[in-house]
């Protein structure tokens, strides 16, 4: 069967991986490209691609990748219509739509009504919005956060309404969307997944250091939950286990968490799973988010046992104590972190649970089955 031409833009790209977004979008990439004849244009006025993240996307690609450097959203959209021509190319595909690609949907719109559009969603962002405004301590604030989610819901349904199709990445999310806007045939489940293949952990380590990853820039969500897990939940573990380590990796956490002899930090590196792969307990303690977290995709695919508050687990499907431990309390989630860090036939069992579960339901390969309804709604 001849694979329908897809063009397919997004504004960001980069390499190494400083968060699960971006990482989302190569995996993405990955997949469509195997299932369609894919284009690809990359770039945005407001914010340039490095030259190391162009020369791997280029070796990936080649000449199927286009960089593009627009100095205006309108210009962008000209350049995606340029292509969608040249190619002959009836199928847009838009990545990033709620946060950064939603106005360039308006302009095609306008300029070539004819293009079928999927708009690619990895959140509701107004729903991320109002999360952030219940947990803000500061009543301003708060109340801008309110304002603002009103607002973001109100552009989410207007990409609903204008886009043809609308991609989510749970069950949970797709609901949320079709009850702004009833449109239940306009929604497709495309779940964020990885190439298990390439996460393998060949023991567990009993009683290594404990570990979170993300991007803990001061304003958001990981920061947050890096915070409430140092004030309010190691205090209490360390009461138990005077030795017990904290490894936080990613962006800004070396700026933002501050390091002792038991808590250490490790910046931007090109690739942190080593230091997944040695930890004994990965722990997700997030309090505002929207969509899905792929580093508990990350962390089940090698085996490491998981405690998250319900935010964190949230859109994966995961049971409660078998595949993961799930906290929202402070003082439930210092028990159970102590349960675990102690009893290393509970690790064992939620490593295997969540790894099977992974592998069977949220890997790569899986996923490429689950969009053929999207392929079959586009133009050939």
């Amino acid at each position: 069967m001849k694979k329908k031409k897809i063009l397919y833009y997004t504004p960001i790209l980069n390499f190494p991986f400083i968060s699960g977004g971006f990482m989302s979008i190569d995996i993405n990439l990955k997949i469509l490209n195997n299932v369609s004849d894919l284009i690809i244009i990359a770039g945005s006025h407001f914010e340039k691609i490095n030259n190391r993240t162009k020369k791997y996307y280029k070796n990936l690609y080649g000449k199927k990748i286009i960089f593009i450097n627009p100095k205006s959203n309108n210009e962008t959209a000209e350049v995606i219509n340029y292509f969608s021509k040249k190619y002959k190319i009836k199928n847009l595909w838009l990545d990033r739509i709620v946060e950064s690609t939603y106005k360039i949907l308006f302009l095609i719109k306008k300029k070539n009504p004819a293009l079928f559009v999927v708009s690619h969603t990895d959140a509701v962002a107004s729903e991320y919005i109002w999360r952030k405004a219940i947990v803000s301590k500061n009543i301003l604030e708060k109340l801008k956060l309110f304002i603002l989610s009103f607002s973001r819901k109100l552009k989410e349904k207007k990409i609903l309404k204008l886009s043809n199709i609308i991609t989510a990445v749970s069950n949970r999310d797709k609901k949320i969307f079709d009850s702004f806007y009833e449109c239940k045939k306009k929604i497709f489940l495309f779940p964020n997944c990885l190439d298990t293949q390439k996460y393998k952990k060949k023991k567990l380590y009993k009683q290594n250091y404990i570990y979170m990853s993300g991007s803990f820039g001061a304003y958001g969500p990981n920061y947050h939950g890096a915070t409430w897990f140092l004030e309010k939940v190691y205090p209490i573990v360390r009461n138990k286990i005077s030795n017990i380590k904290i490894l936080f990796a990613g962006k800004d956490a070396n700026k933002n968490i501050r390091q002792n002899r038991n808590i250490k930090t490790i910046g931007e590196k090109e690739d942190l799973k080593p230091y997944l792969r040695k930890s004994s307990i990965m722990i997700v303690p997030i309090f505002f988010e929207s969509g899905t977290r792929i580093k508990i995709l990350e962390a089940g695919t090698m085996g490491i046992p998981i405690i998250s508050t319900s935010i964190g687990a949230e859109g994966l499907k995961l049971s409660n104590n078998k595949e993961i431990i799930i906290a929202n309390d402070h003082l439930i989630f210092a028990k159970k972190v102590i349960k675990l860090w102690k009893n290393y036939n509970l690790q064992k069992k939620l490593s295997k649970n969540i790894k099977k579960k992974i592998i069977k339901e949220i890997s790569i390969n899986r996923v490429k089955k689950q969009i053929i309804p999207i392929l079959n709604k586009l133009y050939q």
